[in-house]
């Protein structure tokens, strides 16, 4: 798949995510009366398995040949989230020093969806 279609199911699946991660918090929180902080950090463990198995799937179109290669993948999709989520965290941390914290939430988003579309790309996917 060429780079510029990849880079926009790339955007499709974790706009999915997103979407998906919302329902699944109100579900928890207006249907199953759950804590808002538990119901978010569940809906996150669930979107993240569904993000990591759209991008597999769609995205670069990743086909597993062995329960060990597939651990591989699955470890490194969730190293580089994990990596990603501190650089969003220690990035925010820094510029809403300067800037208003939306501005500050907007820009890290962007960084970090280009660090783990990197990432991911070059480390867990990789072709070849």
């Amino acid at each position: 798949m060429k780079s510029g279609k990849k880079v926009g199911v790339f955007v499709a699946m974790g706009f999915i995510s997103a979407l998906l991660g919302l329902l699944l918090l109100y579900v928890f929180v207006e249907w199953f009366g759950l804590n808002k902080n538990i119901a978010n950090l569940t809906q996150l463990l669930i979107t993240l398995q569904v993000n990591f198995a759209l991008n597999m799937r769609y995205t670069w179109k990743s086909k597993p040949k062995t329960l060990k290669e597939f651990a591989g993948k699955w470890l490194g999709f969730h190293l580089v989230r994990a990596t990603g989520s501190l650089v969003n965290l220690g990035g925010y941390a820094i510029l809403i020093i300067w800037l208003p914290y939306g501005i500050a939430y907007g820009i890290m988003m962007g960084v970090v969806a280009v660090l783990n579309y990197l990432g991911m790309d070059k480390f867990v996917f990789k072709e070849g």
